[in-house]
């Protein structure tokens, strides 16, 4: 198995797309405006209206930017992940995992948190307090 650096940037023209369907989605009446036929038509609107003219992609890339992506083939299956060293003293080795659909999405705050816990008043002894692991110790490891 080979990592290769990765890089990721939606074409302007799939974002273009995106917002000119939002924009042309056809909205059920509001016949019962909560949640008991189906999901609540001002909360679809609402919804709506974020990502057409308030969600702003490019903010999201550049924020996923700041990390290390790569890129792997196992047994015929392209992974993705990311590789963040830690920094401090001691940095302990962690893998973090998701299931489809998921997203690695849900780790970018996270990371920072754990890689440079120093950098953000967290005391690197929380990391090893909750040792629960279905996996043999490394040789030298306490």
């Amino acid at each position: 198995m080979t990592a290769q650096a990765f890089s990721h940037r939606i074409p302007d023209a799939a974002l273009a797309d995106l917002h000119a369907r939002l924009a042309a989605t056809r909205l059920p009446l509001d016949e019962a405006n909560d949640w008991t036929a189906g999901t609540n038509p001002t909360y679809l609107r609402e919804l709506l209206d974020y990502w057409r003219t308030r969600f702003d992609w490019r903010a999201i890339e550049r924020q996923l930017h700041q990390l290390s992506h790569h890129v792997a083939t196992l047994t015929g299956t392209r992974i993705h992940f990311i590789h963040e060293r830690g920094r401090g003293p001691a940095p302990l080795p962690l893998l973090l995992t998701h299931g489809f659909p998921d997203s690695f999405a849900r780790f970018i705050k996270l990371i920072p948190l754990l890689t440079a816990p120093a950098d953000h008043s967290v005391s690197p002894d929380h990391r090893t307090r909750t040792r629960i692991s279905f996996t043999s110790r490394i040789a030298g490891t306490s």
